[in-house]
């Protein structure tokens, strides 16, 4: 018997990556499904990609579209408008989230009829895989654990992947002496655990060291990349915590390297949190409310000096933040911005950013004024045109 034709489109929807904006998943997948938009709002390119998936399948051709990570998304969230709810033949659709308290993925996406989707659950790593996973990484490196050792680290990471990656790699990092004594330091299991114990040895380190600043230096870029929407370089760290820089400036380095093992620095310079689960952490369980609304304001004011520095000439277009000709719209509606923030936006000097720098072609860019013009117009008090609303 003949094979099928299998058909795989596989997307991930990555913030460390760059690819969690909506333009991004259309951008992919719309061309490989066989259709174009050239000139389309999100709101119709959805509409597009919702059509493409109902569409019938040739006899004996099965579709599978994947979709990783789909609860990194930012400026939007898949839904139940985003899949037919009445798949063609032939059509099958897997999705990949980190479950969360108080939220069911498949009520959101709307796959709750009798048959239609099946959920699967990614158990933790057992005792035996802790184990086979800290001697494969531990015993290259000359480091040998004990078996009080490796239940520990059992213990400790829950089997949790990316805790049991924090550990080791401190462990390798101390040359085994976090065996003996971080092991033993940290009573409690779990992210959280660890997260608050390194917290608490850097704070006793800074200050016997007697470099406070530093200390609130390193929280002030923990929680900025915490709320982060995509990666941010240096200098965009330094123009956001300006004021934390000015009670120590010469320490911006010392305290990306203090955040080393808790930050990732990709190709272009861009640092990101290692794992979402760390955002998720330090955003909700070490954060205050008002340190959320510090950080969101802070996003807010960058964004309207940036914007106001390209449109007054003050700074080039080229030194335009390559973070914000991606995630400023998000910012500026989080921060319910005046229209004149959306005009400069929307302005032939933002523009030239986003030419200057070869983030987009022509296209893109009005793609980009379609979906802001979109956005406008599905808030009912903030406006560019005083007729809109």
């Amino acid at each position: 018997m003949a094979r099928p034709q299998l058909d795989v489109l596989f997307f991930p929807i990555s913030l460390r990556f760059q690819t969690n904006r909506e333009a991004d998943l259309f951008s992919y997948l719309l061309p490989r499904l066989g259709r174009t938009a050239p000139l389309l709002a999100p709101s119709a390119q959805k509409d597009m990609l919702l059509e493409a998936l109902q569409t019938p399948l040739p006899e004996g051709r099965t579709r599978l579209v994947i979709l990783d990570g789909i609860d990194e998304a930012s400026g939007w969230s898949a839904d139940a408008v985003l899949f037919p709810s009445a798949p063609p033949a032939g059509l099958r659709i897997v999705v990949s989230a980190r479950a969360r308290q108080n939220q069911s993925w498949r009520d959101r996406l709307g796959w709750t009829g009798p048959r239609l989707a099946k959920v699967l659950s990614l158990a933790p790593l057992t005792r035996a895989e802790v184990f086979d996973t800290a001697a494969q990484i531990l015993h290259p490196k000359g480091i040998v654990a004990d078996a009080a050792a490796l239940d520990r680290l059992f213990t400790l990471s829950e089997g949790e992947p990316f805790v049991l990656w924090l550990i080791l790699t401190e462990v390798i990092e101390t040359g085994g002496s976090a065996l003996r004594e971080g092991l033993t330091a940290q009573t409690i299991p779990g992210l959280g655990a660890y997260v608050d114990r390194w917290l608490r040895e850097q704070e006793t380190l800074w200050q016997e060291q007697r470099h406070t600043s530093n200390l609130a230096l390193v929280r002030s870029f923990l929680y900025l990349l915490a709320c982060a929407k995509g990666p941010l370089t240096s200098d965009d760290l330094a123009e956001l915590a300006e004021r934390d820089l000015a009670a120590a400036p010469n320490l911006r380095s010392a305290a990306l390297e203090a955040l080393h093992r808790l930050v990732v620095r990709d190709a272009a310079g861009g640092y990101s949190l290692a794992h979402v689960h760390l955002n998720w952490y330090i955003r909700d369980q070490q954060m205050t409310r008002d340190e959320r609304n510090t950080v969101a304001r802070r996003f807010k004011e960058w964004t309207l000096r940036a914007l106001a520095e390209v449109e007054q000439g003050e700074r080039s277009p080229e030194e335009a933040p390559a973070y914000l000709l991606r995630f400023a719209a998000e910012h500026l509606d989080e921060g319910r911005a005046s229209p004149e923030a959306w005009e400069m936006l929307l302005g032939a000097r933002w523009w030239s950013a986003w030419r200057a720098q070869g983030d987009a072609l022509d296209l893109d860019y009005l793609r980009f004024v379609l979906g802001v013009r979109e956005l406008l117009a599905s808030r009912t008090c903030t406006s560019v045109a005083p007729a809109e609303c």
